[in-house]
């Protein structure tokens, strides 16, 4: 399997929180591929760069051991199409989350998250940890 790991699962790891530390070390040990949607990876260096000090280069160097998938027109189209789904069905996705969503779609990644927003995203493969 793969994943794509939003910025939740990413700060709660950088913040030592058992359940993302275990779901890491995991994910390591079954040698998976974890992929970073680029704005995921945006929202972490921000929050990076408000904290200062070792935070920036904790964040860099988490960065540095995952894949960027850019966010492309193939994202954008799959972002609009989860937006106007959830819209339809009466839910909706905020902000960067539904190029989360999007991004693991349409590369047939599983999200790891703890925000529930995502479960009702048709097509989508989530886990909490």
């Amino acid at each position: 399997m793969a994943w794509c790991l939003d910025t939740s699962f990413l700060i709660d790891f950088l913040r030592g929180d058992d359940g993302a530390v275990s779901r890491a070390r995991q994910l390591e040990d079954l040698n998976e591929r974890k992929y970073v949607p680029a704005p995921a990876a945006y929202e972490l260096l921000e929050g990076a760069l408000n904290r200062g000090g070792h935070h920036i280069s904790k964040a860099l160097a988490l960065l540095d051991t995952l894949e960027v998938i850019s966010t492309d027109l193939n994202i954008a189209s799959e972002a609009a199409r989860i937006g106007s789904e959830g819209r339809k069905l009466g839910y909706t996705i905020v902000g960067v989350d539904v190029l989360f969503a999007a991004t693991a779609r349409a590369n047939n990644l599983v999200l790891l998250t703890r925000d529930t927003a995502f479960n009702h995203v048709h097509g989508l493969a989530v886990e909490h940890y």
